[in-house]
C-alpha cells in the first residue's frame, strides 16, 4: 500500500481510471460546496487538499476507489463507500465535504464562533461536512467552551435545599399532574416523603372538584396526611381546594 506521503500519485491514477477530468462542471460543483460551506467550514479549498495529501487514511480511501474495493477501510467509511468521490484532491461524501483529522477541531472551532450552542451547530455542520462521530464531538466541544458556558449559564443555580424526612408514612404528601398524556388524560400523582410510595390516578377531568374526589379515594384508604405539597396548578389555587385542605 503507498504511504501517505504519495496520495496525490494515488489519485492522478484515480483521475486516469475514472474518466472524472476536473473540468468546468466540477469547477462549478467545488465553488458551490464551499460557498455554501462557508462560514461553518471556512477552510480554503488548497488547505483542504494540502492536508489530504498528508493524511493516511485519505491515501488510503484514494486507492479504495481506484481499486474498487472498501475492504480496508474503518467500519464508517465503509458503511458509506459508495457516497465517495474525490473531487480535485478533496475527498466529498456526495455533496458533503470529508474533513481530514487534522482540520476537524479548527472546524468545529469555526463553526462554533458566536456560542450558537449544539442544535444549530450541529445543522449547520450536518449541511456541509462529514466525518465519523461528529455529532459527539459537537456535544463535547460545546461542553467543554468556557465563553459559551458564560454565555448559557449566567447565573449558577440556586443550592438544594434538603428537607427533613418525616417521622412517619403519610405524613408529608406531594401531589401533581403528569400530561396531557397522547389520548388526552392526565395522571394524578401523589408521592409519601416518607416511602417514596407512589399512588397514581388517571383522570380525564382535572378540576378541583374532581382532584378533591380522587384524594378523598386514596386519604380513605392511607389516612389524612399532615401536610400537602402543590404547584400553583388552577385546581389546585383555587378556594373550593383551599376549603378542602383546612
Amino acid at each position: 500500500m503507498s504511504g501517505p506521503s504519495n496520495i496525490a500519485d494515488v489519485l492522478s491514477r484515480l483521475s486516469v481510471s475514472v474518466p472524472k477530468a476536473f473540468d468546468e462542471a466540477e469547477e462549478l460543483m467545488v465553488g458551490e460546496i464551499t460557498s455554501s460551506a462557508a462560514p461553518a467550514v471556512a477552510q480554503k479549498w488548497q488547505e483542504i487538499q494540502d492536508a489530504n495529501r498528508t493524511d493516511e487514511l485519505m491515501t488510503r480511501i484514494a486507492e479504495a476507489l481506484e481499486l474498487g474495493g472498501a475492504d480496508e477501510l474503518p467500519l464508517p467509511y465503509r458503511m458509506i463507500f459508495a457516497e465517495f468521490c474525490f473531487v480535485d484532491g478533496v475527498l466529498l461524501r456526495v455533496d458533503r465535504i470529508v474533513v481530514p483529522q487534522s482540520l476537524q477541531q479548527r472546524v468545529l472551532a469555526l463553526a462554533h464562533e458566536g456560542h450558537p450552542g449544539v442544535r444549530i451547530m450541529k445543522e449547520h455542520l450536518r449541511a456541509n461536512v462529514w466525518w465519523p462521530k461528529m455529532d459527539s464531538q459537537v456535544e463535547q466541544f460545546v461542553k467543554t467552551c468556557r465563553g459559551g458556558s458564560l454565555i448559557s449559564t449566567p447565573n449558577p443555580p440556586e443550592p438544594m435545599m434538603r428537607k427533613e424526612l418525616p417521622a412517619r408514612a403519610w405524613e408529608q404528601v406531594a401531589i401533581d399532574f403528569l400530561g396531557p398524556l397522547p389520548e388526552g388524560e392526565h395522571l394524578l400523582v401523589c408521592v409519601d416523603y416518607y416511602s417514596r410510595y407512589l399512588e397514581v390516578v388517571e383522570m380525564n377531568d382535572i378540576s378541583s372538584a374532581s382532584t378533591i374526589r380522587e384524594l378523598l379515594t386514596i386519604f380513605s384508604r392511607y389516612g389524612i396526611p399532615e401536610s400537602l405539597r402543590v404547584d400553583n396548578g388552577p385546581q389546585f389555587s383555587s378556594e373550593e381546594f383551599r376549603t378542602f385542605c383546612e
